[in-house]
């Protein structure tokens, strides 16, 4: 590697540097500097130009040295020493003004005197915002800070939460069944006698062996016994003698809350068939079918009840009513 030699503008030494690179004024040790000059004078040059103003010579106030500026608050000469030792001046002074430079023993009183004044700060304003309740479960007095709490124990909190329950349970029982009395007696031992043991819904024999056992948990196969309501509750249907049957595990896993007279024909249930009271639940939504002439196919309650009967997937038949894809399956779908 070819090297050049040069001498170096500001401090006159000698030095030497790869001749392939362009050629320099200056050493190793003065280049840093050097450059720090030049940007603060282009610096300067601009900020005089945007302002008009004019530099002027201030005097640095660490070292002394003069130095060439057009900034009112610039106060050191820009040497790296010099700036660090002014910034430990100021931030001794404000360390003195804050009180920090003071005796040890002073400073632990100042401190512990603070902490008293927030601490008696703190308890005012949390007597302030204290208020007297009355529990409603136990009616003994309590304080707190919370505008919505009416409990004074976590054994109170919890009898109000089995009282809530309670209250909810019984609004559904009159949402559903009105007026209705239900029949608490229904078991499924009663049922199994009365209906013979035969699954109203396939006609078959129920087994009560169909079952298994370990340990602690107990498992119901499919031909097991089951209570099933033929109108269901979700439709309307009451928790009576009149609405219950026996039937498969897997046929009442089937028939679920669909209309009972897709799978009964003969169905005659005194005053328990409310169809008119039906309850679809919010996250279902009916589509319709069309071909690509436009002619209505058939109207479905749910993207579940659409798959199930066409063997189209819910994702392409929610794409096609999107309008991401014109037809699905050679038929147009539409949410209903």
């Amino acid at each position: 590697m070819m090297e050049r030699e040069s001498v170096c503008t500001m401090c006159g030494k000698t030095f030497r540097y790869n001749a392939a690179t362009t050629p320099r004024k200056y050493c190793d040790e003065c280049k840093p500097s050097a450059y720090q000059k030049m940007r603060r004078s282009a610096g300067i040059a601009s900020y005089r130009r945007r302002t008009g103003l004019k530099p002027w010579t201030s005097v640095c106030c660490v070292c002394g040295k003069e130095f060439v500026t057009a900034r009112e608050n610039r106060v050191t000469c820009g040497d790296p020493d010099c700036v660090a030792e002014n910034k430990r001046k100021n931030n001794k002074r404000r360390c003195h003004e804050k009180g920090q430079n003071m005796p040890m023993e002073e400073w632990r009183a100042l401190t512990a005197a603070r902490k008293a004044e927030n601490e008696k700060r703190r308890q005012e304003q949390h007597d302030e915002r204290m208020r007297t309740a009355v529990c409603v479960i136990c009616g003994n007095e309590f304080r707190t800070m919370s505008k919505s709490k009416s409990t004074c124990s976590s054994e109170c909190s919890k009898e109000k939460a089995r009282r809530k329950s309670r209250e909810y349970g019984r609004l559904r029982d009159r949402k559903l069944h009105g007026d209705a009395v239900v029949d608490n007696d229904i078991t499924l031992e009663g049922l199994y006698e009365r209906d013979g043991g035969v699954c109203y819904i396939c006609g078959e024999k129920c087994d009560w062996e169909d079952r298994k056992i370990d340990g602690r948990y107990f498992t119901a196969g499919k031909l097991y016994p089951s209570i099933d309501h033929v109108v269901p509750l979700a439709r309307g249907g009451k928790h009576a003698w009149n609405n219950v049957r026996l039937a498969h595990r897997v046929c009442n896993s089937k028939k679920c809350d669909k209309d009972p007279t897709l799978y009964v024909d003969d169905l005659e249930i005194e005053d328990a068939y409310k169809m008119k009271r039906y309850i679809r639940p919010g996250h279902r939504r009916g589509v319709r079918q069309y071909t690509k002439s436009g002619e209505l196919v058939a109207t479905y309650e749910s993207l579940k009840e659409a798959e199930d009967k066409t063997g189209v997937p819910h994702r392409r038949i929610i794409e096609c009513a999107k309008g991401r894809h014109k037809t699905s399956y050679g038929y147009v779908w539409k949410y209903a």
